[in-house]
């Protein structure tokens, strides 16, 4: 049986839907920061830097990583005594302090998750350049979303490709500027206390991933983390998702 990729989002979902069906949009990032933030992030306490070396020679590479409730900070040394210092990670889940992404992830909790950035890490979102950024759906399917999954053929002249990860079933399209990846969302929600009806839980996320940022600088004009705090880029990202 094959499927429109499509198809289910296009559908109206009916109100009974319960909250975690719906849009959670933005999710992955990774922005690269000043420079000047190498120091106070060291000095963090919320921040206990690693250090990459060499076992053999026992010589420390100019790099430094922390992980701190879903994100990952880097500092690298520049050869000029500069500092590189970068955040990737996914915003719902450091606002969700850590635990996870599995619940609703609204507009006014990105701009809830910037301003907590800022307060924590000194983060400027309009100083904060983005590298990724990744945005999707959860989507409810009327049958088990694995079957969905595997009758995913193709978009346009793409075609899909399946894998699994730890024992997720996912459904990927790999392009030089973005990804396009669908998979089984269900494995996480069935972990949330307030679904109640595990057995019917038949949720596909699909998701955009850029690691190209021609299309967000061109098209919408997106080049910093503060210029997804608008909420007219974050309907352009919901439409791109269903076009």
């Amino acid at each position: 049986m094959n499927f429109s990729l499509w198809q289910f989002i296009h559908n109206k979902q009916p109100s009974s839907v319960h909250p975690l069906f719906n849009t959670s949009l933005i999710d992955g990032i990774k922005i690269v920061c000043p420079s000047d933030l190498a120091q106070y992030w060291q000095k963090s306490p919320n921040l206990d830097f690693s250090f990459i070396g060499s076992i053999k020679t026992g010589e420390v590479f100019p790099k430094l990583w922390a992980k701190y409730k879903g994100l990952h900070f880097e500092i690298t040394e520049r050869k000029n005594g500069s500092f590189r210092c970068t955040i990737r990670g996914s915003l719902h889940k450091y606002f969700n302090d850590g635990k996870d992404n599995a619940n609703l992830y609204t507009f006014q909790n990105l701009l809830d998750t910037l301003k907590r950035l800022e307060q924590e890490f000194k983060v400027i979102p309009s100083k904060a350049v983005l590298e990724n950024v990744e945005f999707g759906v959860n989507v409810k399917t009327p049958i088990p979303t694995d079957k969905v999954l595997k009758g995913l053929i193709a978009s346009g002249k793409n075609r899909f490709e399946l894998s699994k990860v730890k024992g997720v079933l996912f459904s990927v399209i790999n392009r030089y500027e973005y990804n396009v990846k669908a998979y089984n969302k269900a494995y996480q929600l069935i972990k949330a206390p307030v679904l109640t009806d595990r057995k019917k839980c038949f949720v596909m996320r699909l998701e955009f991933h850029y690691t190209k940022m021609r299309w967000f600088v061109n098209t919408l004009k997106v080049t910093t983390l503060q210029d997804l705090a608008s909420i007219e880029v974050y309907n352009q990202l919901g439409k791109e998702l269903i076009d």
